[in-house]
């Protein structure tokens, strides 16, 4: 089941990351790639927050 949760949570980051890659190169950043991963870092961390509290929510109402 967690299968199924997980690839759009990385398909989405991976789309953050390379988004955020061009915001980088396009304002002429030093570390573009350092950057856009620590973005896409937070993103991903963000999502799985969201999808834990989420399922949190839903196992209580079910009990």
């Amino acid at each position: 089941m967690m299968k199924k949760h997980v690839k759009p949570i990385v398909n989405f980051t991976t789309v953050f990351f390379a988004l955020s890659l061009i915001l980088f190169l396009l304002i002429g950043s030093p570390y573009p790639i350092l950057g856009s991963a620590i973005v896409a870092f937070l993103v991903f961390e963000l999502r799985f927050l969201f999808f834990f509290v989420k399922e949190k929510k839903k196992d209580e109402i079910l009990s």
